[in-house]
């Protein structure tokens, strides 16, 4: 790693003019900012753990549910937030506001008037866009452009998975 480190370092030391820069200041809020009291949060709130498939499920439900619940994150912007901002646990998914955003539901909840399918879901992962649910915008635009990087399997493993939540599939 070191070797790469120095590589990567010398060439772009070569390479790219230095860029002159203020530093911004930290803009973590009072009281967040304050480590003891995320100390405690982690305590009330965090829970290490490893990924268990669910034996009832697929192989591929298992492996979208393995991308939403960690490498993805979907529970960030979609479930609601107690008051110290940890995810409600009884209420995964349940749709939150984020950035002045609505994340809907991605369970049964879902408002929407059309219910998404596997199919409708594998497209506006894959394109950002679907005919009955519009494009994505705001916070998940950036989401749909990072999940390009992802091969259609893993795309349509997170659709298997969602379509199911969603009582779709």
């Amino acid at each position: 790693v070191n070797d790469v480190s120095q590589t990567l370092q010398t060439y772009l030391g070569s390479t790219r003019a230095p860029v002159h820069a203020t530093r911004r200041p930290n803009s973590i809020p009072f009281p967040a900012n304050i480590r003891y009291l995320q100390e405690g949060w982690k305590l009330l709130y965090f829970r290490p753990g490893r990924f268990e498939p669910d034996a009832e499920k697929s192989a591929e439900w298992n492996r979208g549910a393995y991308l939403a619940l960690g490498l993805s994150h979907c529970g960030a912007c979609h479930t609601p937030r107690n008051l110290l901002g940890a995810e409600k646990s009884g209420d995964a998914y349940g749709g939150a506001v984020i950035d002045n955003w609505v994340a809907p539901p991605l369970t049964a909840a879902n408002p929407a008037p059309a219910p998404w399918t596997d199919e409708e879901l594998y497209h506006y992962l894959r394109t950002g866009t679907s005919k009955l649910h519009g494009t994505a915008a705001g916070p998940m635009f950036p989401v749909v452009r990072g999940l390009g990087a992802l091969p259609d399997s893993d795309i349509r493993a997170l659709a298997t998975y969602f379509a199911d939540l969603d009582k779709a599939a």
